[in-house]
């Protein structure tokens, strides 16, 4: 017989007050934090916006997708007016695959913004809202995670619209060759516009330049924010997919913890000095079966509470680690079915991305080698390379995560006291075990896979393409 002491009980209600200490910091934990971005550019109505704002966001989305079409098109005839100027058609490029990646990213966002909505959703009340208290350290280091990957990509995001959209402004030639009508439609794009682009008029005289450079001006800045917005929402749901794997691997490692405290938490004193043969408890935790016939309680001690003991009960026990490993397994099992919606939602635009970097990366640093006597033009695409690579390191890195917590919740099936459980938790253990040792992954499209192997892959994929080009310029 093990005693309930007061000592004990006294240690309970101190848990208590710990564990509301813990429910508070729960309540108060926020996730997905950056979603205002998507507000801010026009991709998603705030929460409770009226009628009349969802129209106007509306209007602008459609506005602003107009605009992109017209613009890619404009570049496309651009690349065909101006065909075998090679550095020309590689600025052209470089900026057409960033608009191309933004625009469909975005469009895409905007038709299955429902099931985003969803997603965020399902995390929030499915997972976050049911995590113990004391794993909530888990979601907050998931969520500090986004916010170091957009304190280190805020600066390269602003330092490219600042290149691609400030930079013709500075432009030394800017002033003085205004007025030159010997300059060639060609040196007119690549030295005072953002961008090459067609138009069916003049753009070199005032007022057509100002209004051409503005236009421009307003397009990379929405398209790189819009971007910018909905890659961060990606990474925030991958971020909290891997900490879902995490928090998994802890309820692993703390199996008889977790039990323990469940049981303590059953035979809880509501209040010490009142405690009387007639009080009954029940178990929320396991199905509310009461626990009257567990306590035994002295009626003639002058200190009932005192008196309180529990029966030792190993078959109880052992049937708890059982239905604990179930309900682990329950857990497991919806988390990959999380990341499986997750793939559903992100599969296509990550793949664009997949797709478009390599071109993008090539068409950069081919520029860059182009324009290392001239400064500005050279970190002008220093900056749109160094944004296009730490996009697809961040999605790798994000994604790796969620290949190694997954992989770890094997170790954690492993590391249980399974040894000295009944046949029932071992007959479980294996195939639960087989299970978590296929790795859950982030997909995008149907070949790829979110991972530092893909990372590589789209390195040397650039790299082939930047040699190809290379050559083809010498030649």
């Amino acid at each position: 017989m093990t005693e309930l002491t007061k000592e004990e009980i006294l240690d309970s209600r101190k848990t208590d007050v710990f564990n509301k200490e813990d429910e508070t910091s729960k309540k108060n934990t926020k996730i997905m934090t950056f979603n205002f971005l998507l507000n801010a550019f026009f991709l998603l109505p705030p929460d409770g916006a009226t009628p009349f704002v969802n129209l106007v966001y509306k209007v602008i989305r459609t506005s602003i997708l107009v605009i992109d079409v017209i613009t890619l098109s404009c570049q496309l005839i651009a690349i065909v007016a101006h065909w075998g100027n090679i550095p020309l058609i590689a600025s052209t490029m470089s900026v057409m695959n960033g608009l191309t990646v933004s625009f469909i990213t975005c469009i895409y966002f905007i038709l299955s913004k429902t099931k985003f909505v969803g997603l965020v959703d399902l995390l929030r009340t499915e997972f976050v809202s049911k995590v113990k208290s004391k794993y909530i350290r888990f979601i907050q280091n998931a969520e500090r995670q986004v916010k170091i990957d957009v304190l280190l990509s805020t600066p390269i995001v602003l330092t490219c619209c600042f290149m691609w959209t400030v930079l013709p402004l500075l432009n030394s030639n800017l002033i003085s060759n205004v007025e030159d009508k010997n300059i060639t439609t060609a040196d007119h794009y690549l030295e005072r516009m953002i961008f090459v682009m067609w138009a069916p008029f003049e753009t070199i005289e005032s007022p057509q330049y100002e209004i051409v450079f503005l236009l421009q001006f307003a397009i990379v800045s929405l398209a790189i924010m819009q971007l910018y917005a909905v890659d961060i929402m990606f990474l925030c749901l991958m971020s909290h997919a891997a900490a879902q794997f995490k928090v998994l691997q802890v309820m692993l490692d703390d199996m008889d913890q977790n039990i323990s405290e469940n049981d303590l938490q059953t035979a809880k004193i509501v209040d010490y000095e009142h405690v009387t043969t007639d009080d009954s408890f029940r178990n929320t935790a396991h199905g509310s079966i009461s626990l009257r016939s567990r306590i035994q309680i002295d009626d003639n001690s002058e200190n009932p509470g005192a008196q309180m003991t529990y029966p030792k009960d190993d078959q109880m026990f052992e049937d708890q680690c059982r239905d604990y490993l179930v309900k682990c397994i329950k857990y497991h099992q919806a988390i990959i079915e999380f990341v499986d919606y997750l793939n559903e939602v992100v599969s296509f635009p990550t793949f664009l991305k997949i797709v478009n970097l390599p071109i993008l990366i090539c068409m950069t640093g081919f520029q860059m080698t182009q324009t290392v006597g001239d400064q500005k033009h050279f970190f002008k695409f220093a900056s749109l390379l160094a944004g296009s690579l730490y996009l697809i390191f961040s999605y790798c890195w994000f994604g790796q995560q969620v290949i190694n917590e997954s992989e770890e919740v094997a170790t954690a099936l492993y590391g249980t006291d399974w040894y000295n459980q009944k046949p029932g938790f071992k007959r479980l253990l294996p195939l639960s075990i087989m299970k978590a040792s296929r790795p859950v992954k982030v997909k995008g499209g149907v070949f790829y896979d979110m991972s530092f192997v893909t990372l590589a892959s789209i390195v040397n994929v650039s790299y082939s393409y930047f040699t190809m080009l290379i050559q083809l310029n010498d030649s």
